[in-house]
């Protein structure tokens, strides 16, 4: 009989783990904080800015038009809800918890909805510009054509005027209740996007296109109110004290769809050169004119805003179909994860928040003063890199009477959740912290589940702390480096003094003989490192201790007490620190090949050949026991250091012979000091000492 994969996991974790070795360094996995939070999934849960995880509204669902959008939505005074959709721009209406079709238009899309006094429907669709008159019984009939592609947003003002934002031409039109039509501003901008409209009938307009924010009053005076950083102003809401909130995003597809046609593109701002990408943002202006970022979301598309009689402001985002509360102190709330990808408009009635999404098209609501009853949390799934022993699970938060929290865990060897990982646990009800019981594993999720019996009250979790103890990795060296030929000494100078023969005191003096080891280390688990180190000789086969314990990553020892040679070492390093001699583990590197020099060149042969022409030719030979010579060089009496190229012209070798002539030279006697320098920086010289004009006495 086929074992279940929960069996198999259970089976094979009991058997892997009695072979694991778990390190002492205990770490924490801890959510504290709202970002924390906001990685996980919300189911009736919700996350606020003082980073608590409360309960969050009980989400309805109204109605499943079946279609990919419901763009727009309005609720009349009997509490009646339509909806304009898309792709088949039908309008519906929602009463006493049932949908039906209202008005099946000729359009494709229904982006706005707006209703008069006595209850028509009028209805902006796209893409032929038309606005429709729909009574409560459905029948329709064309109220005004206006010839523009776009029919992006309606409203009414205080005497009834229909008030009209288009596109592709970014228009804005006022139509009388009889259907007379009047331009009140013809904007430089490709679409007017968003409409609002104070107590004083002063109108707000948001533009795609520069993403301008323009304020037409009554007169029909125009000016532009706000220029932000980003090219689209989507939406526009005023609060009962005449607080502008304007959502400020990217550029949009373009072309013939909507300017926020799905999918939804990434928010960029318009100034100069290349488009950079931004935060999609809400800015508050107040009646002064004053502005503020009021709101940033990093990773989601503001799509829809709505003000409740309490001036609470909601926030619609896609493309993780978030709902955001702001209310009048800037307090944020992640209200709820809608299961459809946008949230594509809102609407506030009597306590009661509507929304309708975008792929697919449905409509929903929720109380703005309950809570729902219970929610849980499903927190992300976090990474503990190896097999790990969980200890105890704890929380930190508040449980006012009526209300409770519990926790389960599950674990697993997959990034994401599946049918191989353990079942959830039984529930953890001690807050002050409780054994995991889900097996060993690499990862592992929290679900944590609050309740209330009174709707207006919530439990709040403000920590959630997970102590995991990894298995004992290895460290690991990653790099190991002794100094190059020379490495460990300055160049000389381009002045290097008068010339004199080095005698011992100053070539230990040059040659201090320090040689430095470094290298860089990692050990997964974090744990401390201690390192020992060993050489020997090329040629040798036992390694000898050079230095033991040692803390930091590199090591400075005198070579001058080590005989010329080639040489390496081997680095050794433990994470005993951190761990009992029993699961301590080490790793262990060696080195390259590296020469320790500290004898001179020897510079030999010197011959100095007098000519009658006042010229010389002096040649020699510079060889050294291990290392190429580096370079050579002559001084005549006592000047300035000259080079001098091998016969080959090459410095390639431990034995270099030279030649070179030097002209016109003075009468009597002279002196030619050669110092040749060897790859490890050591310096030998001689010199040969001969006179011009006659017969080389020293020849």
């Amino acid at each position: 009989m086929k074992k279940p994969a929960s069996v198999i996991f259970f089976l094979s974790i009991a058997i892997f783990s009695q072979s694991l070795a778990y390190g002492v360094t205990t770490s924490i996995w801890r959510d504290a904080a709202q970002g924390d939070f906001d990685k996980g999934e919300l189911r009736s849960t919700s996350t606020t800015s003082k980073d608590e995880l409360i309960l969050g509204p009980s989400v309805k669902l109204l109605y499943d038009s079946t279609q990919l959008y419901i763009w727009s939505l309005v609720v009349d005074g009997e509490g009646r809800i339509y909806a304009g959709s898309g792709n088949n721009g039908a309008i519906y209406k929602i009463e006493d918890g049932k949908g039906s079709l209202l008005y099946d238009s000729p359009e494709i899309a229904i982006h706005s909805l707006a209703l008069d006094k006595e209850g028509n429907i009028y209805v902006g669709s796209s893409p032929r510009g038309i606005v429709y008159k729909v009574r409560a019984d459905g029948s329709a009939q064309v109220f005004c054509d206006l010839e523009e592609e776009y029919i992006w947003a309606l409203l009414f003002d205080s005497q009834e005027n229909l008030l009209v934002a288009t596109g592709q031409r970014g228009r804005v039109y006022k139509i009388s209740p009889q259907g007379e039509v009047k331009q009140i501003y013809d904007s430089p901008e490709t679409h007017i996007l968003s409409l609002a409209i104070d107590n004083e009938d002063n109108l707000y307009a948001g533009s795609e296109g520069q993403g301008i924010i323009y304020k037409i009053t009554q007169e029909g005076k125009i000016f532009a109110l706000y220029d932000p950083p980003q090219n689209e102003i989507h939406s526009l809401v005023l609060d009962s004290q005449n607080n502008l909130y304007a959502s400020a995003m990217g550029k949009g597809a373009g072309g013939q769809g909507p300017p926020s046609a799905i999918p939804f593109p990434s928010p960029q701002s318009k100034e100069g050169g290349e488009e950079k990408v931004l935060s999609s943002l809400i800015y508050k202006i107040t009646p002064q004119g004053d502005s503020v970022e009021w709101f940033c979301s990093r990773e989601a598309i503001i799509l829809s805003l709505a003000v409740d009689q309490e001036d609470n402001l909601y926030v619609g985002t896609g493309n993780g179909g978030l709902i955001y509360k702001i209310n009048p102190q800037q307090e944020a709330t992640t209200l709820l994860e809608a299961s459809e990808p946008q949230v594509l408009s809102l609407a506030c009635a009597d306590n009661r928040i509507y929304f309708s999404t975008g792929n697919l098209g449905r409509l929903y609501e929720f109380s703005s003063i309950h809570y729902a009853k219970e929610g849980t949390f499903e927190s992300r799934v976090y990474d503990a890199k190896f097999i790990t022993k969980w200890g105890n699970i704890s929380w930190k938060g508040q449980m006012p009477r009526g209300t409770k929290i519990t926790l389960t865990t599950r674990s697993g060897n997959t990034k994401k959740p599946g049918d191989t990982w353990s079942p959830w646990s039984k529930e953890y009800k001690d807050s002050k912290g409780a054994s995991v019981v889900s097996p060993p594993a690499r990862f592992i999720q929290y679900q944590a589940t609050l309740s209330t019996v009174n709707r207006g009250i919530t439990p709040a979790i403000t920590e959630v702390s997970l102590a995991l103890l990894p298995r004992n990795q290895a460290p690991q060296i990653l790099a190991i480096k002794v100094p190059e030929l020379g490495e460990e000494r300055p160049p000389p100078s381009e002045k290097e003094g008068k010339p004199s023969l080095p005698n011992s005191a100053q070539v230990k003096k040059e040659n201090q003989g320090k040689k430095t080891i470094s290298w860089e280390a990692r050990d997964p688990n974090g744990d401390s490192l201690m390192y020992d180190l060993y050489f020997r000789g090329e040629e040798e086969a036992k390694w000898k201790e050079l230095e033991k314990e040692i803390k930091e990553t590199s090591y400075s020892w005198d070579s001058l007490t080590f005989p010329d040679g080639i040489y390496l070492v081997r680095l050794v390093a433990n994470d005993s620190p951190d761990n009992p001699p029993d699961i301590a583990l080490t790793d262990e590197e060696i080195s390259q090949p590296f020469i320790i020099d500290n004898t001179r060149p020897v510079v030999e042969k010197l011959k100095a050949t007098v000519f009658s022409d006042s010229s010389c030719i002096i040649k020699g030979e510079a060889k050294d026991n291990l290392c190429h010579i580096k370079n050579l060089k002559y001084s005549l009496d006592g000047g300035d250091w000259t080079a001098i190229h091998p016969l080959d012209e090459v410095l390639d070798s431990n034995r270099e012979p030279f030649e070179f002539t030097i002209s016109e030279l003075s009468a009597g006697e002279h002196m030619v000091v050669i110092k040749a320098t060897d790859h490890s920086g050591n310096i030998g010289a001689a010199k040969t000492i001969f006179t011009a004009g006659k017969k080389n006495p020293y020849k």
